[in-house]
């Protein structure tokens, strides 16, 4: 399971937000009291049409332009269909699979969806059709005839932290239990490998099967999802012959153990406890001084707490482990540090530097265009986001770029339900299922 954490991107009007490493596993991370604003005339941007007619057309996968298997089932999947997931799934459910696991990775993707979609209800109801994730209908040895001399739950790992993030967004006080039983269970699981494990014999499942093309699937409050539905939660050993069960199985735990802290993390930011979020974060950096992704994600959540010397000094440290001053983390942080001082026009040419390098970089093109707004260029701020939709609707369609946007076009006329209803057209194209068209403010 691959989660990539999502940037925390500022909405107008809250004053000052930053990216920080939040609804997410991977460590890979990286408003407007604004005053007065002066406002170009409409031929400066030109008509509404010249915006939407740039953009590509697009078909909307339904069932029936997918097969009925797992191939059609990732392809709706990694393009949000995600009403069209739950039919296929229930489609592929009425047929026994070819092994018993399949089942259990085939109701992941339904309960995937749900969450998706927000059907909180739905999803615990599925994840109820399983059942305890332990008991002998899920576990290995239950099924000797397809899995000879294997052991243990058949449950993916990703599947019992998707359980305990349905606990949160069920609002029961037990999710951040279970998180933390998983993560000491993860532990427990380092340190046996650690004492024991060049002496363990370990079984790998070998048989293509569904489980190996659908649950290796992000968090369902990944911001990325669409981009990383592929891979395995299987390990065999690696062709490299200094690598075998046993480091791949360490790799593996300390990967699950990452996923959680930063889950909890994020638990702790999306609840304002910043002084815990902080406190984790810091025994990570302990753990990986070196990584300048952590050191970033350290800084920025100080900015999120209004410590800008904090942060300055974790963005000094990441300056020193990278020898090139002209990467896009430095100049992200730079534009940060900018932005929180209110050197606006510093912050856009530290934000364009990183748009340089990476064109559809949503986190830079949404601070700079609210960077273009704190100085008063209310239409290059639209241009901005604008441009940024025109590249790549597909992925550039972020509810948060759109209420900006959206929000900018309330700023610049009272006369702007076509530009919204625009808007409104390509995201009816190209967005996921689970888009909230709200954000539109119409």
């Amino acid at each position: 399971m691959t989660d990539n954490p999502p940037s925390t991107m500022p909405k107008i009007p809250p004053r000052t937000v930053f990216e920080t490493p939040t609804d997410s596993f991977d460590r890979h991370h990286p408003l407007a009291s604004a005053g007065e604003v002066t406002v170009g005339s409409a031929s400066e941007r030109g008509s509404v049409a010249d915006f939407v007619v740039d953009i590509p057309n697009r078909v909307r996968l339904t069932l029936e332009d997918v097969p009925a298997n797992v191939d059609g089932l990732k392809q709706l999947m990694t393009r949000g269909c995600w009403r069209s997931t739950i039919k296929l799934v229930d489609k592929m459910l009425d047929h026994e699979t070819k092994y018993p696991h399949d089942a259990i990775a085939l109701r992941f993707c339904k309960i995937v969806a749900h969450m998706q979609m927000k059907q909180y209800k739905a999803a615990s109801d599925e994840l109820d059709v399983i059942g305890d994730f332990d008991a002998l209908k899920n576990s290995y040895e239950t099924y000797p005839q397809h899995y000879p001399n294997i052991k243990g739950s058949m449950v993916p790992f990703s599947l019992r932290i998707t359980k305990a993030e349905l606990a949160y967004f069920l609002k029961t006080d037990a999710s951040l239990d279970l998180f933390y039983q998983l993560l000491a269970f993860c532990r427990n699981e380092i340190t046996h490998l650690k004492t024991h494990g060049h002496k363990l014999a370990e079984n790998y499942i070998t048989d293509p099967s569904i489980i190996d093309a659908v649950t290796s699937l992000p968090s369902p409050s990944s911001s990325h999802f669409r981009k990383s539905a592929a891979g395995s939660i299987t390990t065999s050993a690696s062709e490299d012959p200094l690598r075998g069960p046993y480091t791949e199985s360490l790799e593996l735990w300390t990967q699950r153990e990452t996923k959680i802290i930063f889950t909890i993390i994020t638990r702790f930011i999306q609840e304002r406890e910043f002084p815990l979020a902080i406190q984790l974060l810091q025994e990570q950096v302990t753990k990986h001084p070196t990584d300048p992704n952590l050191l970033s994600s350290l800084g920025r959540l100080y900015l999120q707490m209004g410590s800008v010397k904090s942060a300055i000094v974790a963005f000094k440290a990441v300056e020193t482990l990278i020898s090139d001053p002209d990467s896009p983390l430095v100049h992200m942080n730079s534009g940060y540090i900018s932005l929180a001082s209110d050197q606006f026009t510093t912050a856009i040419q530290h934000f364009q530097a990183v748009i340089e390098k990476n064109p559809k970089d949503l986190a830079a093109t949404n601070n700079k265009a609210i960077c273009l707004l704190y100085t008063c260029d209310l239409s290059g701020a639209i241009a901005t986001l604008e441009d940024l939709i025109k590249k790549d609707p597909e992925e550039s369609l972020h509810e948060v770029i759109v209420f900006n946007l959206c929000t900018l076009y309330d700023l610049k006329s009272d006369n702007n339900a076509d530009k919204k209803k625009a808007v409104m057209s390509v995201a009816a194209k190209f967005a996921p299922d689970s888009f909230d068209f709200s954000v539109l403010k119409l």
